[in-house]
């Protein structure tokens, strides 16, 4: 009787099911015929040899002719843990190399337009987002992030706080005068600066996480995200050189 308990265990490391009955069947036998591994199982003869030949190749069962019958025979159980080690160093060995190609890997840039773009956008930003990680914003303007969120404002919200998400503001004094000002500055986890301009600006700038979005308002709302974190990373700089000049 097979222990389903460590057949379970040897698929979760790589064997297929099949792969698992002949292995502990062989090893419970010792040196078997491929007949006697297939009356043992019950599988198919097919299903019995494709199992061996995997086995074989794995360097985990061993075949060889005695009485002019071939036969095989399971290798010493530790080379599981070997083979495992050999992974785990290959792997190693792997990671710098694999990093290196992801950091010259092209910035994905996906275009949103209109206000249900703007909506799927935040949306899909907020919920990417870890917990307690923080959102900045520069440039922003409160009455066309209202006016686009729409109903989706409070969704959005909900999903920030129950992450307790911050949000960091970074906007022109200009903007101070604006009605949704007020209910902004109230919400939890926000803080907001201002910078010494009346310049009114058509084009703000969010970071969530590894990504940027580039927020044109003019013309209906239009959404440039890019998804880079070297990306994200120089837009934090120029972020926090921005809060240090900011003022309350």
């Amino acid at each position: 009787m097979i222990n389903k308990e460590i057949q379970s265990k040897l698929q979760k490391i790589g064997f297929s099911q099949h792969e698992a009955e002949v292995y502990l069947v062989l090893l419970k036998l010792g040196a078997s015929s491929a007949g006697q591994i297939i009356k043992k199982t019950g599988l198919h003869r097919n299903v019995v040899y494709v199992a061996l030949d995997k086995l074989i190749n794995k360097k985990l069962v061993a075949e060889f002719m005695q009485k002019k019958v071939k036969n095989f025979k399971v290798l010493a159980p530790e080379k599981l843990l070997q083979q495992k080690k050999n992974q785990l160093d290959l792997t190693e060995e792997l990671l710098p190399k694999l990093k290196d190609i992801k950091s010259k890997e092209k910035i994905e840039i996906t275009v949103y337009e209109g206000k249900e773009g703007f909506q799927a956008a935040h949306k899909n930003a907020i919920d990417q987002l870890k917990k307690k990680e923080t959102v900045y914003v520069m440039g922003g303007t409160f009455a066309n992030f209202y006016e686009n969120m729409g109903e989706q404002i409070e969704p959005f919200h909900q999903v920030r706080q129950e992450k307790h998400n911050a949000v960091k503001l970074i906007v022109f004094r200009s903007r101070e005068k604006e009605p949704q000002v007020k209910v902004t500055e109230k919400l939890p986890y926000y803080q907001v600066k201002y910078l010494p301009s009346d310049y009114l600006n058509p084009v703000s700038t969010s970071i969530y996480g590894d990504l940027v979005f580039n927020i044109i308002y003019a013309d209906g709302p239009t959404i440039v995200e890019m998804r880079s974190k070297e990306l994200a990373k120089n837009y934090l700089n120029y972020f926090n050189f921005l809060w240090k000049l900011a003022k309350k």
